[in-house]
């Protein structure tokens, strides 16, 4: 460009910088809400990226925690719902109501395993049998009675006829995950209970707290010249005892199969040869409705011991 032209550029583009352009009202409007929504967005930024950071810090410091929340308490499948096409990574929190010794297999005794059967709050069951290194790990932390997050394991059986409910098992092998699921039994305002396998093996005279489902006998007799009612129970592992009530504790009481009570401030005492249950006359009886109002989760594990196996068993 010659030099002329080049001059008479220059001076037009200093007017032009001089010379203030005029704006419309609408124009101005918009150019007004374009910084308002530009002044918005850039502080809605700012509350996510610190939002963000809160975040990271959070999870930096407790970060075990919450991968275990994750795990376990967020994606609990109900026992109702397993199904062999379901993802290998479902979990169960479920009640141990019934688990056999560790056993060695008939074809290679070299192959152990032992079986629980688990009742979950739906009062869905189903039988868990735990293979060789699982069943070495697992047997003695699972207890009857206690509460756990199982996982890892394999669905198998038959889901073709859904009546029993048992047609489904689980496997479980080396990759199983058990990890104990929140003590509820801590909450109990009535005492914590023994279980019958427990009061085979306490010393004569010790007290306990009993709960338990009436058996099918029930009888009146007379012992030291007192009245007694002697009747068979049975508990969530259905082993079996008898026990003895004195007349002074169940008056009143009427007692018929698969009733649910517990007795305070129980002993064990011998009826011949054979070791028995045996309230005193200061032994509490708690009746079903109260144990249930008191949320006893025995109650609910009996309940449905009671409902799924066949009563030639109890």
């Amino acid at each position: 460009i010659n030099s002329p032209v080049r001059s008479i550029l220059m001076i037009e583009a200093r007017e032009d910088q001089q010379t203030p352009k005029t704006t419309s009202p609408q124009n101005w409007e918009r150019q007004e809400r374009d910084k308002e929504s530009h002044s918005e967005a850039k502080k809605a930024t700012q509350e996510v990226n610190d939002n963000i950071d809160k975040l990271r810090s959070t999870h930096e410091l407790n970060d075990a925690p919450r991968k275990r929340l994750r795990s376990f308490e967020d994606d609990v499948t109900q026992i109702g719902h397993l199904s062999l096409g379901l993802r290998s990574d479902w979990t169960i929190r479920a009640w141990v109501v019934i688990k056999s010794e560790i056993q060695k297999t008939n074809s290679d005794e070299r192959e152990t395993f032992f079986t629980a059967d688990l009742v979950d709050d739906h009062e869905d069951a189903i039988k868990a049998t735990f293979w060789n290194d699982a069943a070495k790990k697992f047997h003695n932390k699972m207890e009857v009675g206690s509460e756990y997050f199982i996982s890892g394991g394999e669905i198998v059986g038959d889901d073709t006829n859904k009546t029993p409910k048992q047609q489904l098992s689980l496997k479980l092998e080396k990759n199983a995950r058990v990890e104990k699921a929140s003590d509820r039994t801590k909450e109990k305002s009535v005492g914590s209970f023994k279980t019958l396998s427990e009061i085979q093996k306490l010393e004569s005279e010790q007290k306990f707290n009993v709960i338990f489902a009436v058996g099918r006998m029930v009888e009146k007799i007379r012992r030291e010249d007192a009245e007694f009612i002697k009747m068979s129970v049975f508990d969530q592992s259905l082993k079996k005892m008898k026990l003895l009530l004195p007349q002074e504790v169940s008056a009143g009481k009427n007692f018929s199969f698969g009733q649910i009570f517990a007795v305070q401030g129980c002993k064990l005492a011998r009826d011949g040869e054979e070791k028995v249950i045996e309230a005193t006359s200061s032994s509490v009886l708690i009746s079903e409705d109260k144990l249930a109002y008191d949320n006893i989760p025995e109650v609910h594990i009996l309940s449905t011991v009671i409902n799924i196996y066949p009563q030639d068993k109890h």
